[in-house]
């Protein structure tokens, strides 16, 4: 793998992940009891609130280290800081590097559960991007991501440093079939393709898109109106 040495190009406007991307036919209903950290803003709407009462003011000093997991590392390793905020669901710590990997941890332990490497091979020097977060998600689609039939299913998205939009398995960390070309979506494509000179990448999580149906509204011209 190579990356250029030109300008580089930022994309800083998140990432929907829409319908049309082939994700999904429904989505569940989001968790927000506090228990959990499903989105990288805790909710939707990115209130970075927690309800949790457990931890305050008179007892915050007694907070001691539960465990470290250090970080794979590379000669890029040091160039950019780490900014990934670490997703909690089902007891599992979910994030990304800025060299490209996504982790899952179990979140009482600290052990690593799996990584994914999409750069798996390449012992080249990569690029670092900061990386801010991956996105969690969970609904229905036409082809589930482990390959269930009629259950929820579940999916963890982020961005790799050379502009690739990955859906994974939670479970697994494999990429998810009939995602894309092989669980990946190109996002240079159509966006940046037409300067291949220059760098493309994106540093924020993707985020959800809510559909919202038979909500009523009203038009311009002051007649009433239905979305659909």
């Amino acid at each position: 793998m190579k990356f250029g040495t030109g300008r580089v190009l930022y994309a800083y406007i998140p990432l929907c992940l829409l319908l049309t991307c082939g994700v999904a036919a429904g989505q569940a209903g989001p968790v927000f009891s506090g228990q959990e950290w499903q989105s990288y803003g805790q909710d939707p709407g990115g209130m970075r609130f927690s309800p949790l009462k457990q931890i305050n003011q008179t007892n915050v000093q007694q907070l001691q280290r539960a465990w470290t997991y250090e970080l794979p590392r590379n000669p890029s390793t040091d160039i950019v800081a780490f900014e990934s905020t670490p997703l909690m669901a089902d007891d599992i710590l979910y994030f990304a590097t800025p060299t490209g990997q996504a982790i899952a941890l179990d979140a009482e332990t600290g052990k690593q559960l799996w990584l994914f490497d999409p750069f798996s091979g390449d012992k080249g020097n990569r690029r670092p991007v900061v990386n801010r977060g991956v996105a969690y998600w969970e609904g229905r689609s036409l082809i589930a991501c482990g390959g269930e039939d009629g259950s929820v299913d579940r999916r963890i998205f982020y961005v790799t440093p050379d502009a690739r939009l990955f859906a994974l398995n939670p479970a697994t960390g494999n990429p998810c079939p009939g995602f894309g070309k092989e669980g990946a979506i190109d996002l240079r494509e159509g966006v940046a393709s037409a300067w291949p000179e220059l760098e493309y990448g994106d540093t924020s999580p993707p985020v959800k898109r809510t559909e919202r149906r038979g909500q009523g509204f009203r038009r311009a011209d002051g007649k009433a109106g239905v979305e659909v």
